[in-house]
């Protein structure tokens, strides 16, 4: 059917057969045919002629559709299945699939056999007849997001949350979310310009090609309090005036890459804590990711001994539970990027440095901190009013790719069986067709690895017009050797392109979680982690140690033997080469570890390896080493 047909005659529509079955009751009840027909919403010559038949129309006009209303529904589930997997086909993808699926199967249609591919009308008219589905722009997702965000993790953060709601009764007011987040001089997105249509290529000037990043760490309650917010600049040393005209109360502070690390974390903690005034007697909630440098032992102290008490989300999942993000960061940024555009318009020939950051962050803020957004921010991401059921089973659809069962113990059974079941009722599909007249019902759900019909929950939506006529034909015409839907010969989308689902990989490290930062057994794991790194610095300063007396004591040995082999004659210095040369013959068959210094012995006690680089010998006790190439500490610190 042509991309952009129009019908004939618009207003004419398919009798169905139960406006037919209903006008035959009406006239069996003593009503006229004319008045039977007004009820059913029909013309009276259309209803005399359908008596007449005894029957009604299958369609209008002579276009066939290629596929039957089942095996739409099955393209469309299939589609939407893939969409919420993250793996959405693309034009060119579907078009491939679509005429494969229709070969296998031997459907009739009149795709371009050369190209292998469904139309480009096809694709389009499928689309109308779907007007929930449409080309869309996706966003760039990481498979860490994908795998992050699931169930089990939202649970544990909820399940954390709930538990210190219970201990401590925080309000609103002292429940915070605090996040960073890059500020550029060169916004992504630059508001959109009046032009002249069809122009090819649209300018906007800029500052720069690409521009500098100043950290913004931010803070808001769940209610209305904003933490006025921090700076960090990428440069050596702080100066005043990189915060003129800055928020009220904001600080600045610096580092090398323009990043948050550990001590400035700390530095920000205080700087919080002169703003919220927490003390144990009432105590903050203070909800922020877990990147490393918010969980040092430092900080930890601070908070347990400030009233504060940290939460961790879980990993990678801040673009659905960082109330930051999904309440305040994009408008800001939207907010700022048209004060950027103002800026370089009433300063025309100049570019926006770092001092100019501030000024502008400033306009954007007292325009996006209001108690809205807030609200929105926490209420969004089921943090206040706390809400672990926000998030539906579909937005955990993308991390069923890479789900593993892993084995559990007796105590942990109910619960992995719970996990599983979920799982499969995601994974599973079991919704029914639409309810239409002469459409045929489906069989039963099979796996996708059956070779029957893969069943998939039909669109919600509902069809009219020519439409109508689509949802009465069961087959299409004209094809007597397409093969049954309901046999076994029948090739479902998913044995075609079956859904991705990733392979099971052992992991390198262990995952992290959702964590209360300030209790006692995070805590002791700190302070063991802390422990364990002092060891190692105090272990790699011994080797330095150790390997600056050995270059220095083979120094003073070359020297030596330098001034003795000039005194010498040359008859006695070919005697005493060659003895120097069997004493190093001899030295050379002494190893000693370059950690303990214990000479080898032979036979062995110890596990011995050489370092592959210095070519010196370790007691494999006094290394790291695990598998692969060895390469010792010291090699590792010169590089």
């Amino acid at each position: 059917m042509p991309r952009n047909y129009k019908r004939k005659a618009p207003h004419r529509s398919v009798v169905s057969s139960d406006q037919f079955d209903a006008a035959k009751r009406l006239i069996a009840e003593g009503l006229s045919k004319r008045k039977a027909a007004e009820q059913v919403g029909m013309k009276e010559s259309t209803l005399r002629k359908r008596l007449k038949s005894d029957s009604t129309a299958a369609k209008l006009g002579r276009f066939n559709p290629t596929f039957t209303i089942e095996q739409e529904n099955e393209i469309y589930n299939y589609l939407k299945r893939c969409d919420d997997l993250y793996y959405g086909l693309n034009m060119t993808t579907l078009r491939t699939l679509i005429y494969e699926y229709a070969e296998l199967n031997h459907i009739s249609h009149r795709f371009n056999k050369n190209s292998k591919m469904a139309g480009r009308d096809w694709v389009y008219g499928f689309l109308k007849r779907h007007p929930d589905l449409n080309l869309r722009q996706p966003t760039q997702t990481s498979i860490a997001r994908a795998m992050g965000f699931n169930r089990i993790q939202v649970n544990q953060f909820y399940d954390n949350l709930q538990s210190l709601q219970d201990k401590y009764k925080f309000k609103p007011s002292r429940i915070y979310n605090m996040d960073e987040s890059g500020i550029n001089t060169v916004p992504k997105k630059i508001p959109k310009v009046i032009s002249i249509k069809g122009e090819k290529l649209v300018g906007k000037i800029v500052s720069a090609e690409r521009g500098q990043t100043i950290t913004l760490v931010c803070a808001m309650s769940a209610t209305e309090s904003y933490v006025p917010p921090a700076f960090i600049f990428p440069r050596k040393r702080m100066k005043g005036y990189l915060l003129n005209n800055a928020p009220s109360g904001s600080i600045g502070m610096v580092s090398d890459s323009g990043f948050i690390i550990t001590n400035l974390f700390l530095e920000y903690l205080h700087h919080f804590k002169e703003n919220v005034q927490p003390t144990k007697e009432n105590p903050v909630l203070l909800i922020l990711d877990n990147h490393s440098s918010h969980l040092s032992l430092a900080a930890v102290n601070f908070c347990g001994e400030n009233g504060f008490h940290l939460l961790t989300l879980p990993p990678h999942s801040s673009h659905k539970m960082q109330p930051l993000d999904r309440g305040f960061f994009g408008p800001l940024k939207i907010k700022f990027a048209y004060e950027c555009d103002k800026w370089l318009s009433s300063n025309p020939g100049r570019a926006i440095g770092q001092p100019d950051v501030a000024q502008l962050v400033n306009e954007a803020f007292k325009k996006v901190a209001t108690v809205s957004n807030a609200t929105s921010g926490f209420k969004t991401s089921g943090i206040w009013p706390i809400d672990r059921e926000i998030f539906s089973e579909e937005d955990f659809t993308a991390a069923s790719v890479t789900d593993i069962n892993l084995p559990s113990t007796s105590s942990e059974q109910n619960i992995s069986q719970n996990i599983i079941t979920t799982i499969s009722t995601a994974l599973s599909v079991s919704e029914s067709l639409p309810n239409t007249s002469n459409a045929s019902m489906l069989p039963e759900p099979q796996p996708s690895t059956s070779s029957k019909l893969c069943t998939l929950p039909t669109s919600s939506h509902s069809r009219t017009g020519t439409d109508s006529a689509l949802a009465v034909v069961t087959t299409p015409l004209g094809s007597p050797s397409a093969v049954d839907p309901h046999s076994n010969e029948f090739t479902p989308l998913s044995s075609i392109q079956p859904f991705p689902k990733a392979k099971v990989q052992t992991r390198r490290r262990k995952g992290k979680k959702s964590v209360i930062a300030t209790d006692s057994p995070f805590k002791s794991e700190l302070e063991k982690k802390s422990q364990e790194e002092e060891e190692k610095i105090a272990k790699k300063k011994r080797r330095l140690e150790l390997k600056q007396d050995k270059s220095c004591a083979n120094k003073t040995a070359k020297n030596s033997k330098k001034k003795k082999n000039k005194i010498d004659t040359t008859k006695n210095k070919t005697v005493e080469i060659k003895a120097s040369q069997k004493k190093v013959e001899s030295k050379e068959n002494d190893y000693f570890c370059a950690l303990c210094g214990e000479k080898y012995v032979d036979p062995p006690t110890e596990d011995w390896i050489q370092c592959s680089s210095c070519h010196s010998w370790w007691h494999e006790q006094c290394t790291h080493y695990q598998t692969g190439t060895f390469i010792c500490d010291i090699c590792i610190t010169d590089d």
